[in-house]
């Protein structure tokens, strides 16, 4: 359905959107078509072939890559995080500010860096409160998000933060 909508609907607005975007949705279109590209690939006990088409591998227009892939990156997080409790953190812009950054990303990339930096600043003053010294450490994980749930233009920012790494008072680490 959403491959016919962008089929039916796409070259009316399509001048107004910038050519990155425009990029994405042909990949999108032409995901999975194995007229694009395949690989053939064989079971070397039954000797059974079949053909897999190439993926877009994008995210934001195609529901299937976008998927695999954040459970891709589940998986290689849950791998690399340390094993503690971590807090999220969302940045949405107002209405008047996402086509600016639309147009402009390293304005959300500078957000990105004054998030993480914040949310770092926060987590020392408060540990500075609860007596912890010495040098502290943070850890972050961003994700930058362009689309909604309806494919609506709302970049907004998802940082997944961890606690401080510290020495405590007593040296129990």
């Amino acid at each position: 359905m959403l491959r016919q909508a962008f089929r039916e609907g796409w070259a009316q607005g399509c001048d107004t959107v910038p050519a990155r975007v425009r990029r994405k949705v042909s990949a999108f279109l032409h995901c999975g078509d194995v007229r694009r590209g395949f690989v053939e690939v064989s079971c070397d006990e039954c000797h059974q072939s079949d053909v897999v088409a190439f993926r877009c591998k994008g995210r934001g227009f195609c529901p299937s890559c976008t998927n695999r892939r954040a459970v891709e990156t589940g998986v290689r997080l849950v791998a690399l995080l340390p094993h503690v409790r971590h807090r999220q953190w969302t940045v949405s812009l107002p209405f008047s500010l996402r086509f600016l950054v639309v147009k402009r990303p390293k304005l959300l990339q500078a957000l990105e860096s004054r998030l993480v930096h914040a949310v770092w600043r926060w987590q020392r003053q408060v540990a500075r409160k609860l007596g912890v010294l010495g040098p502290l450490r943070g850890g972050a994980v961003v994700f930058t998000q362009w689309f909604g749930s309806m494919l609506q233009v709302t970049p907004h920012l998802t940082c997944l933060g961890f606690p401080l790494c510290f020495t405590s008072p007593l040296g129990a680490g």
